[in-house]
């Protein structure tokens, strides 16, 4: 198994607005990666996963 880069682009609800975000993470495959992102906003910024928007994911060389 090869470790990738993902860049993940989307939105998540910050109080009564749409935020956008950009984070590039690591792992195997593109579901991995969606699931780390949804866990970090959701512990970080007290997000619940349906307040969470993924637009993109895509695969950035390193």
């Amino acid at each position: 198994m090869r470790v990738k880069s993902f860049r993940v682009e989307g939105s998540f609800l910050c109080g009564d607005r749409m935020q956008r975000f950009s984070v590039v993470r690591r792992g195997v495959r593109e579901q991995d990666v969606i699931e780390r992102v949804l866990s970090e906003f959701g512990s970080r910024n007290r997000v619940k996963r349906r307040n969470i928007r993924i637009d993109r994911v895509e695969e950035v060389e390193e």
